[in-house]
């Protein structure tokens, strides 16, 4: 690149020093255009803060991206560059999904394998037997076959009843009535479960009465 002195007019080859040559006095040098293979001058202080919170996202590619990402992932985002948070994350999500699948399969966790219904049906029969326990408890005798378990919510005639031994009579969870029975001192009490018919694999026999639960509220009234 040439120069022309405007004060001697020399022409010279540009130098490092802005000074002609001849005269000596100094020169003002023009403006060069931008260089594309230059290297980028040092980003700001935001632009480096910016970056760097791309990268605590993780971002995959490295670098900030061009597009931001939708709200409801930004929480997720962020909790990609924090262990502990991500793991707490993971285990509420893993506790949550696990209780929706189990109502959803109608299974009772206390019970695994076990239907809900099933699990009800145990439950239900467990309170019919205790009452009936706390009626024979009262009246000398288990209510007869025809009394059958209304006898536990209202007094059929019998003397020393004191009831009502529980708050309702509802049917099992499959919409049928408990089966009752009594002869002499033996009881019979089962759900036919499922299929809805007796002596099948599915019935469920009552289990056997709390008489903690009877003596609790037998003794008191004595």
């Amino acid at each position: 690149m040439k120069l022309r002195c405007p004060y001697c007019r020399n022409v010279f080859e540009a130098l490092a020093e802005a000074r002609c040559p001849s005269c000596g006095k100094a020169l003002r040098m023009p403006e060069r255009p931008p260089d594309p293979n230059a290297v980028a001058a040092k980003p700001t202080a935001k632009a480096e803060r910016k970056a760097k919170r791309w990268r605590s996202m993780r971002n995959p590619t490295g670098r900030a991206p061009t597009q931001r990402p939708p709200a409801l992932l930004l929480p997720l985002l962020m909790l990609a560059g924090r262990p502990r948070r991500t793991l707490l994350m993971v285990v509420l999500v893993g506790v949550l999904a696990a209780g929706m699948l189990i109502q959803k399969a109608g299974m009772d966790p206390n019970h695994p394998g076990e239907p809900h219904e099933v699990t009800r049906a145990r439950a239900e029969l467990g309170v019919l037997r205790t009452a009936l326990e706390w009626f024979c408890a009262t009246c000398d005798r288990y209510p007869t076959t025809e009394e059958g378990l209304r006898a536990l919510v209202r007094n059929p005639g019998v003397p020393g009843w004191s009831g009502h031994y529980i708050e309702s009579l509802y049917p099992d969870p499959w919409k049928r009535q408990y089966q009752y029975a009594c002869s002499n001192t033996t009881v019979t009490l089962l759900s036919l479960g499922p299929d809805g018919k007796a002596h099948t694999a599915d019935d469920l026999i009552a289990p056997t009465p709390d008489f903690k639960a009877i003596m609790e509220r037998i003794l008191p009234s004595k």
